[in-house]
This record gives C-alpha cells, structure tokens and sequence, in this order.
C-alpha cells in the first residue's frame, strides 16, 4: 500500500470531534436578534424555528416559548408583536403614513384588526399617538 493510500484511509479512520451544540442562550440570542430585524417582514413562531433550524439549533416550539418567557416575559408570538408595535408607534409618531399603510410595513397580516390590536397592546388607538405628536 503506497503512503498516499495510507493517508487517505488514516484520514477516514480517525474519529472527528463534532461541532459544539448551541447553548440555551445561544439559541435564545439568534432568535432574539432574528425576531428584531425580521418581525416587521410578517414572520411567527414557525419561522423564527425554521431559521434556528437552518442555523444548526434544533429546539422544539414549547422549549423556545419556555425560554422566552423566561428571559423576557413574553412568547414568541408575543415578542414579535410588540417589535412590530413599537415600530408602528414609532412611524405614527414621525411619518404621515396612512395607518392601514402602517399595518402593511410592520407586517400586520390583517390591517383591518391593526388598530384593534394596537389599542389591546398599547391601551390607545393608533391615531391617538398620531394626535398627542402633533
């Protein structure tokens, strides 16, 4: 057997060390960081999942929602919501948008429940904040 040859099969004969797993708080960052540049694109729980999957962080639903709560209080669902109000606020406050336009840019899948759910959310309408700026 040539040196080559030795080599080659030494190479796939030895044991390799895997890649560390995420940590918990690991996990939590990434989807914590995605859920602030991504909430206003329309996304949900499902897909902050999906890119901790694609990113080598398997965690089921319930581990996610546990972890948040924990860390911030709120679910998922919940985190993404309040990225979205707080950018909804935001552009009542400087831009003269229409609020059915502001539903649309922070990814407010039904702007006819929008203000509804801002009131719930923030405890005024949407154009009460429009109102108090000006």
């Amino acid at each position: 057997m040539s040196d080559t040859q030795q080599n080659k099969i030494a190479s796939i004969s030895l044991p390799r060390k895997a890649a560390p797993l995420p940590s918990a708080k690991d996990q939590f960052a990434a989807a914590q960081e995605y859920i602030q540049r991504h909430a206003c694109d329309g996304i949900n729980t499902e897909d902050v999942l999906d890119y901790l999957a694609e990113h080598g962080m398997l965690v089921s639903r319930s581990t996610l929602e546990r972890r948040f709560r924990k860390n911030v209080g709120l679910s998922p669902r919940a985190a993404i919501l309040d990225v979205r109000i707080r950018q909804a606020r935001l552009l009542l406050e400087t831009t003269d948008f229409p609020i059915l336009k502001i539903a649309e840019l922070v990814g407010v899948s039904r702007p006819e429940h929008f203000a509804a759910t801002f009131r719930r959310v923030t405890g005024i309408l949407p154009g009460q904040v429009r109102r108090k700026v000006r």
